[in-house]
């Protein structure tokens, strides 16, 4: 398997426990990054498709801040709910770090094991992996172009981002969206159903009636192809000759950035610690 050659390609996973049912959106690196809004906007495609009908959703993710655990994701469920005819509640909890294995994170062990012994040359390569991995209810794989992934820009224009609530709490563990509060997030600093829910306002601190989230259309994150790292590029023209020559034109029409880098393995922050992506 030549996988270091290749172009990154990226995964997200979900698992709907009302079917057992496991979808994958995947892309390659020259679609667009893996950040907080590139998961919610698969979020967005998974409940869009699967979860249209449910009055109340609830994630549960690690609290990976970069990824899950921000003020983006957070505009992204509020943006959900004002669309959406059914949708009335959206739970998000955030697991303990070293406590956050789901049941969806041994998937990774059987695609892994699966694809052994495999070539994988190109991304598409590793969607057929996925949907052959499990023969018994067959993971089911999106793949997800640049029209997919929303840019929350529009949406954080409108609010106040607060970090703290008016008793310099900062936020934690279980977050609440509730579609008739479109301008508050409801959260706890604990998983504890008995505990109460405190409250930070996002409304805009400017005078006047804020906009309704359901007429505020999103932009598409990225409107051109990616480049990648001199670097890789380089790397993957010095082991063409190992890849099949009708992938070849793949590599070839990469596109090199300036100064661009590989932005490696996201890096775990701890709940407490207060950045500007958080809630």
């Amino acid at each position: 398997m030549l996988s270091g050659v290749l172009r990154e390609t990226y995964m997200y996973r979900a698992w709907d426990v009302y079917d057992l049912a496991y979808m994958y959106c995947c892309w390659d690196e020259t679609t667009v990054s893996r950040g907080s809004q590139e998961i919610s906007s698969c979020l967005k495609k998974h409940l869009l498709t699967h979860l249209k009908n449910h009055k109340h959703v609830i994630a549960y993710s690690d609290a990976c801040t970069r990824q899950n655990r921000n003020i983006k994701m957070s505009l992204m469920w509020l943006k959900l709910l004002a669309d959406s005819d059914k949708l009335k509640i959206i739970d998000h909890k955030f697991l303990v770090s070293g406590h956050s294995y789901l049941p969806n994170d041994r998937n990774f062990g059987t695609i892994k094991s699966f694809s052994k012994q495999r070539s994988v040359f190109v991304a598409e390569d590793w969607y057929q992996i996925i949907q052959k991995a499990r023969t018994k209810n067959p993971f089911r794989v999106y793949k997800m172009e640049q029209a997919d992934f929303a840019s929350t820009k529009q949406l954080e224009q409108v609010i106040t981002n607060r970090k703290k609530n008016d008793n310099n709490c900062s936020v934690n563990w279980w977050l609440r969206f509730k579609k008739e509060e479109p301008y508050k997030i409801f959260y706890k600093e604990t998983l504890n159903e008995d505990v109460s829910f405190y409250v930070i306002n996002i409304m805009p601190s400017k005078k006047g009636r804020p906009p309704l989230f359901k007429s505020i259309t999103l932009k598409k994150l990225h409107n051109n192809v990616l480049p990648v790292s001199a670097n890789k590029k380089q790397n993957m023209m010095e082991r063409l000759q190992f890849i099949s020559p009708v992938y070849h034109s793949v590599y070839q029409s990469l596109i090199v950035g300036d100064n661009n880098e590989d932005i490696g393995p996201l890096e775990y922050v701890e709940p407490n610690v207060v950045e500007n992506d958080k809630v």
